[in-house]
């Protein structure tokens, strides 16, 4: 554990010191100029404001000077884009000013990726994809500041002419029509890859060239059994045609949902779920939800109510997946979602609540299993229904069913994903006892850990803290011998904001604990990115950065000064810089709650 040096707490204590030493403006480092040099001497630890807000507007200054500094243009736009969301609190005008600059300088390099010559194929469309993605988040942080700034700034030509196809006046017969080809195309896919992979890999990109077929998953998982790389690609075309314009349509996005959490949507999983695709997916339908126009135009339309009311059903299901996987959008989509059914009526407020749940799922793959004439096929479906009895609970069952199952192999994966599901499922019952004895029972450690996590946060919200306490460091214990990894990062801070409500005391010991697995993955890449860091995309998956946000948010609101100390000592700038400004945030939205009461966030 790295100890602060007495220089390094005067400097944390007192980020103006920094900001002064660096500062030229913070217009022009957000303008990403180098920072020059202050010719005035940096005041004297007793001259600095002392105002906790104070402190934490020339921290966001200091951190737009080091934004400046950053050669990878990408950083450059989520840095500012980060310390402009943190800005909006106190100045809403100049985060604005901001948001246009990171804005300009994506549509920059966008332009400049057209303008290049020919590139290899691959590279050129995982460039693509990437700008696509940054686009998406870089919107969807707009959004949340002011939705009126993300309109316009989407609102370009080209922009215009497409989402003309997708707005009030597009004609939905044309749309339908292109669906149901879309699905017919994806269908005949679908008949055809067991047989002949490229027939179907082509019937599969005609469909998509037309839109997302709802079949779309259903065609992908299956390929995915065959050549998992090529699914993934197929995947991303389908992505990319999903948020190709704004808003996102939702029913698109729900299409592929199954493909990126099979588990979730099909009671199985084959692969881990990608925790960067999961995000994206989860990203793009918030912005769906942001955009919808019944948030504006509250007008009493039919058409309206029954596009809230779909997207509250779509909420509900995916809320515990926005939890484990993006829990920093939580708080944007339960506003979101609020509003959404303050502008539905009370009868249809009604429906909702009483909606009808479909038939025993167990039942029908069993039956569906039984008449199967093909044994690969009937083997999976007999594990998917051994993994689905698993997730109600009925492990009795679940052992049952998985005993039809011929192929050994398939066998073992499903007596694993049974252990898993039904840890699951006693989290959700409560039955603590079963939960342990399941967990120790899960063969990796990751896994085994996000489910003490995830008892534990069940058990704090009932109020039980000494339990939920132990489950967490029971959770602790469990990652502390593992290898540095993503995953190992993301459950520390998760641990460490778990532990605020239960075990303060050992909050920033777990915190720092997950900045320096950081430190250590950040390790091989530091020559790299001495040598070439404009070639490369933003350093930080996505995945980590979000993890931040929700860590460094909370941690701020705990302790602004323990916070600012804890990320100091991340020693990738990109990750320090969102750290701090999300903990410059978190402080900013305090004082202005604490001086009016009624303002919402």
């Amino acid at each position: 554990m790295r100890i602060l040096r007495t220089d390094d707490r005067w400097l944390v204590r007192f980020p103006l010191v920094l900001a002064l030493v660096f500062h030229f403006g913070v217009d022009c480092a957000l303008g990403f100029q180098s920072p020059q040099s202050n010719s005035s001497p940096p005041p004297k630890p007793d001259e600095v404001e002392s105002d906790p807000s104070q402190r934490a507007v020339e921290t966001l200054r200091y951190l737009a000077d080091v934004v400046g500094t950053f050669r990878s243009p990408e950083e450059k736009i989520i840095g500012s884009a980060v310390i402009a969301e943190a800005l909006a609190v106190v100045d809403e005008g100049k985060a604005r000013d901001y948001f246009r600059q990171a804005y300009a300088l994506l549509q920059k390099l966008q332009k400049e990726g057209e303008e290049t010559g020919p590139l290899d194929a691959r590279a050129a469309e995982a460039r693509k994809n990437r700008l696509r993605e940054l686009r998406t988040e870089l919107v969807s942080r707009i959004q949340r500041v002011s939705p009126a700034l993300a309109r316009e700034l989407t609102r370009t030509r080209d922009e215009e002419s497409a989402s003309s196809a997708s707005d009030n006046s597009r004609p939905q017969r044309r749309r339908a029509s292109q669906r149901q080809q879309a699905a017919a195309l994806m269908a005949q896919a679908l008949q055809t890859v067991d047989t002949d992979l490229a027939a179907a890999v082509i019937l599969a990109q005609q469909s998509l060239a037309l839109g997302v077929a709802p079949n779309v998953s259903s065609f992908l998982i299956r390929l995915q059994q065959t050549d998992s790389t090529l699914a993934d690609r197929l995947f991303d075309v389908a992505f990319a045609s999903a948020t190709r314009i704004l808003p996102p349509v939702t029913d698109d996005l729900m299409a592929l949902a199954p493909y990126v959490f099979p588990a979730a949507f099909l009671g199985r999983q084959q692969r881990p779920t990608d925790p960067t695709r999961a995000q994206l997916f989860l990203q793009a339908l918030t912005t769906s939800f942001l955009y919808a126009p019944w948030l504006d135009n509250p007008s009493g339309d039919q058409m309206l109510y029954n596009q809230a009311a779909r997207q509250y059903l779509t909420y509900q299901r995916m809320l515990p997946l926005y939890q484990r996987f993006a829990p920093s959008l939580v708080d944007d989509i339960n506003e979101t979602m609020d509003k959404a059914m303050a502008s539905v009526p009370g009868n249809y407020q009604n429906k909702l609540a009483t909606a009808s749940t479909p038939g025993d799922p167990v039942q029908a793959l069993t039956r569906s299993a039984e008449d199967e004439k093909d044994p690969r096929l009937r083997d999976e479906l007999y594990a998917e229904a051994a993994i689905t009895a698993a997730g109600k609970g009925d492990l009795a069952r679940a052992k049952q069913l998985k005993q039809r199952i011929i192929n050994s192999q398939l066998r073992q994966e499903t007596d694993e994903q049974i252990t898993i599901v039904g840890a699951q499922a006693a989290i959700d019952q409560e039955d603590w006892a079963q939960l342990r004895k399941l967990a120790l029972e899960i063969k990796d450690p990751l896994i085994r850990a996000d489910m003490l996590i995830q008892a534990a946060s069940r058990l704090t919200r009932k109020k039980e803290t000494e339990q939920a306490a132990t489950m967490l460091n029971e959770a602790y214990s469990v990652l502390t011998p593992l290898d540095s990894s993503e995953t190992k990062a993301r459950h520390l801070f998760t641990i460490a904001t778990s532990l605020l409500e239960v075990e303060p005391l050992r909050v920033f010991e777990v915190a720092q604990a997950g900045v320096i697995v950081l430190n250590k993955l950040n390790q091989p890449a530091k020559d790299e990115e001495k040598a070439s860091s404009d070639a490369k995309g933003p350093l930080t998956p996505k995945s980590i950065r979000q993890e931040l946000e929700a860590a460094f948010g909370r941690l701020g609101r705990a302790d602004f000064e323990r916070a600012i100390q804890v990320s100091t000592q991340l020693q990738n700038m990109e990750q320090r810089v969102v750290a701090q400004a999300v903990s410059c945030r978190a402080i900013l939205l305090g004082q202005a709650k604490a001086a009016n009461p009624a303002k919402r966030s």
